[in-house]
């Protein structure tokens, strides 16, 4: 017999958690709690997230996985001072006080795609078989030279060379020169040149001869190219022949550790500087293409190119860079004057640059204000223990990762107490909600050519994450907790029947608890395909508010579509 006053309330449609307001004040769609659930795949429904694989393996010698890179198909991996390529070692000079990054970028007449590398200690370049140094230095030594015999030439002469590297035919890059030679005097005679120093590079393939018209000292045009290995020769085609002048301002970049491509161009930050190369050409950093930003007070941390815009940041602000390689470059201070101190957690997204701050995390066009993505987590960055999650530990802020992949932003922190990240915040572009993963991983990648999202690990192990079922053979512990529902008035003391759950447990068991005014009531297991199972509350269970929480550790890819609660009025009732 159906009991007289009865009355429902059904929770559904399930977006995500909110920490930033009391339980009994939340939208229905929002949780209080919610460990390694998935709201987004399937919106409205709490899912358990997929779990993770590995992608190689064996782990890295080193640990943690600090910084991921992906170019040529090749896989780059930092790990405390070395650097690695698919897992092997190619480099064990790496500072690790500062963030190592990479850009990739095919120079004008190279017919490779080349990884350029910057880090605090070196700037280099891989194709992905060799690693050499970014840029060439210049000869140091000056050439010699000597009149010779019969020729075509009469007056006075001098000699620079440069070092060369050429690809079949191209001549991909070019150093500076060499200091000038001697001056010698030539009446219907050749050169003769010696010393040209033999360089220690190895990517070095060529020895480029530049010499002045008669009497024209201080512009020297090409002659002629020899091998690397050549130490002299002899010069002499007529001053008419002469090919284009050498160029002064084709310096190797200075050493930064940070980089970003943008226009063609490869922008270094380093202390309150931007350098930028010459479009196309990454290897060639005029001293000149260069603009102070901010003060050495508040030193640049990071910088972005999205939607045609460069934006780099400092720890307490951020400006745009306008301009081109032409002109120049200029900084404009962006209107929310909010940095960051996450590099590898500033990441391009159709919403603009996204970036923790010391006050949440937001989004960026570098000309608007910032828009908040955080509020619904905020006291954790206010130092607030919420629903048992920590507080984010923004003393370890630099060590923060982050990626956007499939519609989410995936933020990679550390909790209170913990000096790298142990916690994973999710948020959904599509539902606008944060949930959280338990996973302790340094750097985060998104591989647009596979389509995979891979995670650079603590125990030195690269990770597939949202793949697979298991953790990499472990089971995945689950927990969620609805918010403080209570029908039509918080202030309307009841007296509760029955929970109805619609859950699908794919056969496993999972823990289901009740609690009413916050106090727990029962708690049962519950196993079963998708069905409307009823739990039925002990008798006499009264109060104003109830809620559910469910756990369950295991990898079956439970289903929580929503709950159904039935009580009466106590004055029905009565």
């Amino acid at each position: 017999m159906a009991q007289t006053g009865l009355q429902p309330q059904t929770t559904m449609q399930f977006l995500g958690v909110n920490l930033h307001q009391d339980p009994l004040t939340l939208a229905d769609q929002e949780m209080i709690r919610a460990i390694n659930a998935d709201f987004h795949t399937m919106p409205g429904t709490c899912l358990l997230r997929r779990g993770r694989s590995v992608l190689f393996e064996t782990p890295l010698i080193l640990t943690p996985v600090s910084r991921l890179a992906k170019i040529n198909a090749k896989r780059y991996q930092v790990a405390a001072n070395r650097l690695f390529r698919d897992q092997q070692s190619i480099a064990s000079d790496v500072n690790t006080t500062t963030l190592t990054t990479f850009a990739a970028l095919k120079p004008l007449t190279d017919p490779t795609t080349w990884a350029f590398i910057a880090n605090g200690a070196f700037m280099r370049k891989d194709n992905g078989t060799t690693l050499a140094k970014w840029g060439l230095d210049a000869p140091t030594s000056a050439p010699v030279i000597a009149a010779l015999g019969g020729g075509a030439l009469t007056g006075d002469y001098s000699i620079v060379y440069t070092y060369a590297r050429k690809v079949g035919t191209a001549l991909a890059h070019e150093s500076n020169p060499s200091p000038a030679s001697n001056t010698v005097t030539l009446s219907s005679q050749g050169i003769t040149a010696t010393a040209l120093n033999t360089p220690t590079d190895s990517q070095i393939t060529h020895i480029r001869v530049y010499r002045t018209l008669a009497n024209a000292d201080g512009l020297w045009l090409f002659e002629t190219e020899v091998a690397a290995s050549v130490t002299g020769g002899t010069l002499g085609i007529a001053d008419s022949e002469l090919g284009s002048a050498v160029e002064f301002d084709n310096d190797p970049p200075p050493t930064a550790p940070f980089i970003v491509e943008y226009q063609g161009s490869l922008f270094l930050l380093t202390q309150n500087n931007v350098y930028w190369s010459k479009r196309y050409r990454p290897e060639s950093v005029p001293p000149e293409n260069f603009v102070q930003i901010s003060s050495p007070s508040d030193p640049l941390t990071c910088g972005v190119s999205v939607a045609g815009s460069l934006g780099v940041f400092t720890r307490a602000t951020k400006y745009r860079v306008t301009g081109d390689t032409i002109n120049g470059f200029i900084p404009i201070e962006a209107l929310s004057k909010r940095g960051t101190t996450s590099p590898a957690a500033l990441v391009a997204s159709e919403q603009g640059a996204i970036f923790p701050a010391l006050d949440g995390v937001f989004a960026t066009n570098f000309i608007s204000e910032d828009q908040r993505l955080s509020a619904q987590v905020d006291p954790l960055f206010f130092g607030e223990t919420v629903q048992d999650y920590l507080p984010i530990n923004l003393a370890a802020a630099h060590t923060f990762a982050a990626e956007v992949y499939k519609q989410r932003y995936y933020l990679a922190y550390a909790e209170q107490g913990f000096s790298l990240p142990n916690k994973v915040a999710v948020f959904s572009f599509e539902t606008k909600h944060w949930y959280f993963y338990d996973h302790p991983v340094a750097s985060l990648l998104g591989e647009s050519d596979t389509g995979l999202l891979t995670a650079g690990s603590m125990d030195g192990l690269v990770y597939i994450l949202e793949d697979g079922t298991t953790d990499h053979g472990a089971d995945i512990s689950f927990e969620a907790i609805t918010k403080d529902y209570f029908g039509g008035s918080p202030f309307q003391k009841k007296l509760f029947f029955s929970i109805r759950l619609d859950l699908d447990t794919r056969g496993e068991d999972v823990t289901v608890a009740v609690y009413i005014d916050g106090i727990l009531k029962r708690t049962a297991a519950f196993n079963s395909s998708r069905s409307r199972g009823r739990f039925r509350l002990p008798e006499g269970t009264i109060g104003y508010t109830w809620r559910v929480k469910i756990t369950y550790t295991g990898h079956q890819r439970l289903a929580w579509y929503g709950a159904l609660a039935q009580w009466v009025p106590l004055e029905v009732a009565a």
